[in-house]
């Protein structure tokens, strides 16, 4: 104890309990947690439903989402939803995305024979159409859309 030192031992425990612990001797006395191990969350296509939903129908819709566009697809067979950013709406970039997204089925082993879009969607689709052999594209008519896609 200092002589004449109007703190007190019951000051500084009140201070610890309004401030806590002093924070620099905790980081430099704790130790490091243990990291957590890293999930492999991979899981495989059983072949069974491969075969029996080969061939796939998308349903394509553009949603803007915080002011960001995105290329939304949903399969009918397998409900598989993609969103794909859109840096703008030009035709060269939907179809770049729409690109992305048939090589993602075709890399699982699907393969999309149908599409069904909206008229806005036109220019691309024909191209699509067109470049993709087996795919045909269904757009709905003026005032009507693809309810799954939205």
């Amino acid at each position: 104890m200092i002589a004449n030192n109007p703190v007190t031992t019951k000051d500084i425990e009140l201070a610890e309990r309004i401030f806590g612990q002093d924070i620099s001797a905790l980081k430099g006395k704790t130790t490091r947690p243990k990291p957590v191990h890293v999930v492999e969350d991979y899981i495989a296509i059983p072949p069974e439903l491969i075969e029996s939903q080969q061939q796939i129908t998308l349903c394509i819709d553009a949603m803007k989402v915080n002011g960001l566009w995105f290329l939304t697809t949903i399969s009918r067979n397998i409900y598989y939803r993609t969103a794909q950013y859109i840096e703008n709406q030009t035709a060269a970039v939907y179809l770049e995305a729409m690109t992305d997204i048939l090589r993602i089925y075709n890399l699982a082993g699907f393969r999309v024979t149908r599409i069904h879009c909206d008229n806005a969607f036109r220019s691309v689709m024909e191209e699509i159409e067109n470049n993709f052999e087996g795919i045909h594209v269904n757009f709905a008519n003026a005032q009507e859309h693809v309810p799954e896609a939205e």
